[in-house]
């Protein structure tokens, strides 16, 4: 439990850090269509991160609650 918050809390933060960094980049391009999309790929990146980070705790969640609830009524 703790462990799992603790990660989830760091995961958070780096999700954060990295959409910071990309609209940070964005703003400072100035218009350089390469630099543009350097950074729509970062803020691209750390969304799909987070919601594949998401999207296994729900799952993992689902499947041991899954099982607790077969070993508790067998």
């Amino acid at each position: 439990g703790r462990i799992l918050g603790g990660i989830l809390a760091l995961v958070g933060i780096l999700f954060f850090a990295l959409m910071i960094y990309g609209g940070i980049r964005w703003m400072l391009s100035r218009g350089n269509t390469q630099e543009v999309e350097g950074a729509k790929e970062t803020v691209v990146s750390a969304i799909i991160g987070l919601i594949v980070v998401s999207l296994g705790y729900v799952l993992t969640q689902f499947i041991f609650s899954v099982i607790q609830g077969a070993a508790s009524s067998a």
